[in-house]
């Protein structure tokens, strides 16, 4: 096989580890906006680090929406606005000033990296680095199921039975941040954020416990990935969005074959 292809779907593993789980938590909370906002926003952060020629401009983008989560966890906690509110305005904001930034810096030729990612350019170190990030966060998610399970179901209760509400809501942000900075580097900041949440949308029922959902959300994820590479790979399209229309189409023929099924009896 490939040497380029073969690291493409090991990093399709390594996404899916790190990406299916995390988008369940960010579903469970109604915060599926969160990820378009910090993929958007993530440009803004990519051209500050371009304009003042940072070194590592995937670690800029770490500190910016590091920066970026507890301004939006400040103007939350004020509940002067609602939080789709000010979500909009940081993604819009962001995207914004960062294309102009960077059309600014001549960097017009970068913008389709930036948006769309190149699966097929990360090497055996980029590959580690995302491998070792995927298994830090389910080691984190796995700890601390429990306590985001009932920050998500009631605040309210959680803090009157002694969870810090706070320290665990900013921790999960922080965390989110760093996974889409690091995700968009790869494949993009339009495509990271539907990765992030299709799996969990697609195998989401009120039937499932958590668990249940990430799994199957994990799975639907590991078995779209390979599917969207090789189609991208020999139908010679842009990866990135080939990812996402693999995770379309199995999402839709997932929908399809449950209601088919649950039809078969009314046939008899």
């Amino acid at each position: 096989m490939n040497e380029t292809l073969l690291i493409a779907l090991l990093s399709g593993v390594c996404l899916s580890f790190l990406l299916a789980p995390l988008g369940c938590y960010l579903l469970w909370q109604r915060m599926a906006f969160l990820g378009d906002t910090l993929s958007h926003s993530a440009i803004l952060g990519i051209a500050l680090s371009v304009l003042f020629h940072f070194p590592l401009y995937h670690i800029g983008t770490i500190i910016y929406l590091i920066g970026f989560v507890l301004l939006f966890d400040y103007f939350t906690a004020k509940k002067s606005l609602s939080n789709d509110t000010v979500l909009s305005l940081l993604s819009y904001g962001g995207m914004s000033f960062g294309l102009v930034i960077l059309n600014l810096c001549g960097q017009d030729d970068t913008l389709n990296q930036i948006l769309f990612g190149d699966l097929l350019s990360i090497d055996y170190q980029s590959l580690g680095v995302l491998a070792a990030l995927a298994l830090t966060v389910n080691i984190y998610l796995a700890t601390f199921h429990k306590k985001l399970i009932l920050y998500i179901l009631d605040s309210d209760l959680a803090q009157q039975s002694g969870l810090n509400v706070k320290h665990v809501r900013v921790v999960f942000l922080l965390i989110s941040a760093t996974v889409i900075a690091v995700s968009i580097h790869w494949v993009g900041a339009l495509i990271a954020p539907a990765l992030l949440i299709i799996p969990c949308t697609a195998v989401f029922t009120n039937t499932l416990s958590p668990k249940e959902t990430i799994i199957k959300a994990l799975l639907f994820s590991l078995l779209s990935f390979p599917i969207g590479i090789l189609g991208s790979f020999y139908l010679s399209v842009s990866i990135g969005p080939g990812i996402v229309c693999a995770f379309i189409i199995m999402l839709l023929t997932r929908w399809v074959s449950i209601k088919a099924f649950r039809l078969l009896p009314l046939r008899n």
